[in-house]
């Protein structure tokens, strides 16, 4: 067995033991919420899809590893699949997702067990990394690994304590996600961050540089703004590149348009009255007799 393999599969079953042990001290109330104000799926519809995806990311990674390239595997395909699994599983009860959880992620680890180093170093393109020639562990790591810590860091975040919220006396999971979405964009460089991304896709030392703030506090903006879906990364050589994720200003745009259509009507008014006021013959001038020449006024 691969000392490296051995250690990736400890990996997969310790992010699934984290996801497990937390989600199974919820309520059924937050087993219920929704995991963002961008994605509404509930926690439990999240848990059993995590559980659900492990075989997948295997078999991703045997192709990998056979140096096979992996081409139909796209993020359209990725959402589409979510969408199916919530959708199926849309009341899926703790103990079945756990049990799940468990199962598949404990047959995910022993496939993993049996990669040997050889394999781990073969690369191929994959197109969830834009088609870039990416090795058998990166895959496993990116997804098998990495998908149950992704997930849990955003259970945490929906289903966290109220004394942690936004507002203290309100529980994450009762803001709507209107009120969820200004109170991210309150904080001004977060604003800043959104405005540079609006331009163009940015890495983050080319933010660091823009706005002129220090690397831990460029990357928490970001860490939080890409965990409520206003942005989305990707990996570019060794830089990590920020880009904007349309969905949520959708979201804003469209809460907004009442107030829009309150606005142009008085701008409509407005215009109305200037066109009556354009339209009215100007008043009359009287002129004023000339002074004489010499009287004093």
């Amino acid at each position: 067995m691969s000392h490296r393999s051995e250690l990736l599969a400890n990996r997969i079953e310790e992010g699934s033991a984290g996801l497990a042990a937390f989600v199974e001290g919820l309520s059924d109330a937050e087993w219920g919420i929704p995991t963002s104000p961008t994605d509404r799926r509930t926690v439990g519809q999240i848990v059993n899809h995590v559980a659900l995806v492990y075989p997948i990311e295997v078999d991703l990674a045997r192709a990998v590893a056979g140096g096979n390239a992996v081409t139909d595997v796209t993020w359209e395909v990725v959402a589409n699949l979510n969408a199916g699994h919530a959708r199926d599983h849309a009341k899926v009860t703790k103990a079945d997702a756990l049990h799940l959880l468990r199962k598949n992620s404990r047959e995910a680890a022993e496939a993993v067990r049996g990669f040997t180093d050889e394999q781990l170093d073969q690369a191929a393109p994959f197109s969830l990394s834009f088609s870039a020639p990416v090795t058998a562990q990166f895959v496993i790591e990116d997804h098998a690994v990495r998908h149950s810590w992704h997930h849990l860091a955003r259970i945490r975040r929906a289903a966290r304590p109220p004394h942690e919220c936004l507002d203290r006396h309100i529980p994450m999971w009762e803001y709507t996600s209107m009120e969820f979405a200004f109170a991210i964009l309150a904080e001004p460089n977060r604003r800043a961050l959104l405005n540079l991304l609006a331009t163009s896709e940015r890495s983050v030392g080319e933010l660091e540089r823009r706005l002129r703030l220090p690397q831990p506090s460029v990357s928490k903006h970001l860490r939080v703004l890409r965990e409520a879906g206003f942005v989305e990364s990707r990996v570019e050589a060794q830089r990590r590149v920020y880009r904007l994720r349309p969905e949520p200003f959708m979201e804003l745009d469209s809460w907004l348009a009442p107030f829009r259509r309150f606005w142009s009507a008085h701008i409509d008014a407005l215009e109305r009255h200037l066109d009556r006021m354009e339209r009215q013959p100007a008043p009359k001038r009287r002129n004023r007799r000339a002074s004489p020449k010499g009287r004093k006024r």
